[in-house]
Formats: structure tokens, sequence, C-alpha cells
């Protein structure tokens, strides 16, 4: 019993200390209302921070240890993170969105030529964390989402940030930081979409 107690203060530790915060800065959802389409886009913030640095040494340092390890094997690491937006974090959050809009007859689509509205998703902080197995530290993304009227896309209609979204995956297996961020993608979407389905955006 004793075990389970301390097991379970564990989690509560490791979990509250990333608690996800969505909150609407700017604007009101009216003119959601009766949109069955959205288009959505992704950007990284100019100053992207990863963990304590800016992207730029953030990758330097990544690179230099990993070609100091094995020769080449830094430009095997960039190549992997340059892909990983495109490749893992985006569809990610594109499907677990879709998962929570689409009950509500919601479709969400990048260059969705149905759509009156863009969402754009504007990525401003990572904590990539870490997993070497005896120890674990879960990635973490801050966001900036904009709704934009895709005619008119510097009139800012609405806009919200989600702070801290954590990623990891069930069992512990995050051992890829690809996998790790893409999992804080997916529980942003999810919660910004039971959000405006909770406002009853639509």
């Amino acid at each position: 019993m004793k075990k389970t107690l301390l097991l379970l203060s564990m989690f509560a530790i490791i979990f509250g200390s990333y608690a996800q915060k969505i909150k609407q800065t700017k604007g009101k959802l009216a003119f959601l209302k009766g949109q069955t389409e959205l288009s959505v886009s992704f950007e990284q913030s100019k100053d992207l921070k990863v963990g304590k640095y800016t992207q730029e040494k953030y990758i330097k340092v990544k690179v230099d240890k990993a070609n100091d390890k094995e020769p080449g094997a830094g430009e095997k690491w960039l190549s992997s993170w340059n892909a990983d937006p495109e490749k893992n974090y985006y569809p990610k959050f594109m499907e677990l969105i879709n998962e929570v809009l689409n009950k509500d007859g919601i479709t969400v689509s990048e260059n969705n030529s149905k759509a009156k509205y863009e969402m754009i998703v504007v990525t401003t902080f990572i904590e990539p964390g870490y997993n070497v197995g005896v120890s674990r530290k879960n990635a973490y993304t801050n966001l900036e989402v904009k709704f934009v009227e895709i005619d008119s896309p510097d009139n800012i209609l609405a806009m919200f940030t989600i702070q801290k979204s954590p990623g990891r995956t069930a069992f512990g297996s995050d051992f890829d930081t690809g996998t790790r961020i893409a999992e804080s993608y997916a529980k942003a979407a999810k919660e910004l979409g039971q959000y405006l389905i909770k406002k009853k955006a639509f």
C-alpha cells in the first residue's frame, strides 16, 4: 500500500509540474458559428527557444555532441530534427484535433479550400525532455494559436496560448525526442478541440 501511494505521489508530481493551460487572449468565437470546415497552418516563432537555448544554439550543441561520439552522427541527428515537424509534430496535431472536432461535424485540414477561416499554430517554445530508461523528463511545448479570416489574414479574430502541453507515451517507450514532442502537440490539439466544443464555438 505504501509503495502504491508513493508511486501515485510521484506521478502527481511529474504530471502536476506540467499542467497544461489554455487561455484565450484575444477576440470572441462567434465567427465560427455554423462553420464545418477549418484550414490550419503551422509556424515556428522567429525567436523559438528549445530548452535553455535558442534553436540555433540547441542544434549546434546537439550536432557537436553527436559528432564527438561518432563522426557524421550529428548531421544524421540534424536531418531528423529538421524533418520532425512535418513528419511527426504537425500530423499528430491534425490527427487529434480532428478526432475531437469530427464528432461535431467539423473538419480541419491544411490548405482547406472549403474553409473561410484559418487556424495558425505557432510554436514558441519546446522542451525536448529525455528518456534514458532509469531517468526521464517529459517534453512539453508552448503554442500560440491564431484564428484569421483567409481573405484577411492580418486581422486576428481570436487568439489562444497553450502553455506546457506535456509529451510522453503511455508506457514510457518514448526514447526518441521526436516522439515525445509529437505527443505534446497531440495533447495540445486534443485539449484545444475539447475547449472549442465546450465553448460551443461551432
